[in-house]
């Protein structure tokens, strides 16, 4: 089996949190990602959290919607300037797999260390 390249986690009921997991983006695994939102029998806002792949950078976040079984390419939006709740959670996630922020090939050492602190 393809390794992931992201974790999913439900914000409320209406909003999940696509979380970058190595240096590959998640959305190079769309069709899994979507298959996953089935079976939860999710339909709503999708938020893509990039930090692994892209960095904290003004292409970090990103946001969708999922329905009819299918993630909204054709409207997905850079979020980057209204995240603070996301950046909460993605906090959250990171602190918890902080192994995955420390074998990052992406984010530099001050960034590892910024986050680490809670600062990103």
């Amino acid at each position: 089996m393809k390794s992931k390249f992201y974790r999913i986690n439900k914000l409320n009921d209406s909003t999940m949190l696509i979380l970058s997991t190595s240096y590959h983006s998640p959305t190079e695994q769309l069709n899994s990602i979507e298959k996953e939102l089935i079976k939860k029998k999710f339909e709503g806002k999708v938020l893509f959290d990039m930090l692994l792949s892209n960095g904290n950078s003004e292409q970090r976040f990103f946001e969708t919607s999922f329905m009819n079984n299918v993630i909204n390419l054709n409207n997905i939006i850079n979020i980057s300037n209204q995240v603070d709740e996301i950046k909460e959670a993605s906090r959250r996630f990171y602190l918890k797999h902080f192994d995955l922020v420390e074998n990052s090939h992406v984010l530099s050492n001050a960034a590892k260390f910024l986050l680490k602190q809670g600062r990103i």
